[in-house]
């Protein structure tokens, strides 16, 4: 079996595992923040992956090891804070575990991870994923991967406090290779469409910038269209989601920001609706265009964009060898994510990442994506 290559590495190395499992980071590409608004979404796994390893330790702790965050012994299931706060989301699988009447027994875990940090790649969702996955293993248990991702959610939403949708954990756990996963985020029924890059490749482009606007920001998007929504149904008595509400209906919102919130909303789901019909056809040029299309909705009415993502957007749609590009994640910095025609883009891209340099010293990091299948876990790896 071929394993990704992160995973590879480890059974490489001298350390042995009881249990060895991954997730992976995911792309979207289109239908930003419309999971929570019970929408469409159009995730895919990709190559890179987080690693979680478990064995079994009799120290009467749990010893959490990470590359990224420093080392955290603990005794009981309960929220950390300051330096150890990362931990949260492991501790709310493991406590949502315990609500199901699990007993979980002291463990040593290390993770391992070539997400690139900040980016918008739902680290958060592959790190939470990974170590479920790793721990239903190390417990013999049998849920399915639905339940898991939202095992991984629930714990985002107690311990780590943010209120996200389904869409992360369900790509980061159950994406395929060539396909973009359709998720309707009502049902959460997924649909795998296959995807096909003949002249055209997709690229992530790192700002290398994430505004400290934390997890209020997001959260306070998401209070807007709740309230926005609840305006309207009620004087909409047969609107029940976004989905039944047309651009007529936000007249009766007189908050202008929340009335923009929604618009944005309601236009995404009718992309993210036609996009599917495109990515079947094959036209991956009317893709590109629908992309184009929700940066300007993101930036302009949801306003979770920031100057320097802005900048690469604009510079890359100046090209005709970019088909479509926009902001990819919850936003304030972050990844850009572009459609680009492989053969051209090379030549384009030292340009922008000298101009980028030059108005925010800042070095433009790019990455070549590829739809990777997402998840999977060795027992007692072979080294």
């Amino acid at each position: 079996m071929k394993y990704p290559s992160l995973v590879s590495d480890v059974l490489n190395s001298n350390e042995l595992f009881d249990v060895l499992a991954w997730a992976s980071a995911r792309i979207n590409l289109l239908g930003e923040h419309i999971d929570y608004n019970h929408g469409f979404v159009l995730p895919a796994s990709i190559q890179f992956k987080t690693i979680s390893g478990i064995k079994f330790n009799n120290k009467n702790e749990f010893r959490f090891s990470s590359d990224h965050h420093p080392i955290v012994s603990i005794e009981q299931i309960q929220k950390q804070s300051g330096d150890k706060a990362w931990v949260n989301y492991l501790l709310g699988v493991m406590d949502k575990f315990s609500q199901h009447g699990i007993a979980i027994p002291f463990f040593d875990c290390t993770i391992l991870s070539n997400i690139p940090i900040g980016a918008g790649l739902s680290s958060s969702a592959a790190l939470s994923c990974s170590f479920a996955l790793a721990l239903q293993n190390f417990l013999g248990l049998n849920f399915s991967l639905e339940e898991l991702a939202k095992i991984a959610q629930w714990s985002e939403h107690e311990y780590a406090g943010v209120k996200c949708g389904l869409m992360d954990q369900t790509a980061s756990l159950r994406g395929k290779a060539s396909h973009v996963l359709v998720m309707d985020c009502l049902s959460n029924e997924v649909e795998y469409v296959p995807i096909q890059f003949l002249k055209e490749k997709l690229v992530l482009l790192d700002s290398g910038v994430k505004h400290m606007l934390d997890n209020s920001a997001y959260n306070k998007r998401r209070q807007s269209c709740e309230e926005g929504l609840s305006i309207i149904k009620s004087q909409f008595t047969n609107v029940h989601s976004f989905r039944e509400v047309s651009l007529e209906m936000i007249q009766v919102i007189q908050n202008e920001e929340i009335k923009r919130r929604c618009q944005y909303v309601i236009q995404e789901i009718e992309r993210t609706q036609l996009a599917v019909s495109v990515i079947k056809s094959k036209n991956i040029k009317a893709l590109g265009s629908l992309m184009n299309a929700t940066h300007h909705g993101l930036s302009k009415l949801y306003e979770v964009s920031c100057k320097e993502i802005d900048f690469i957007v604009e510079e890359l749609q100046k090209s005709s060898s970019v088909l479509g590009a926009r902001m990819m994640g919850a936003g304030f910095g972050g990844c850009v994510l572009a459609l680009v025609n492989t053969s051209e883009f090379d030549r384009i891209l030292p340009n922008l990442v000298e101009n980028y340099n030059k108005t925010f010293a800042i070095n433009l990091k790019h990455y070549e994506v590829t739809i990777d299948d997402a998840s999977g876990c060795i027992l007692q790896p072979i080294v």
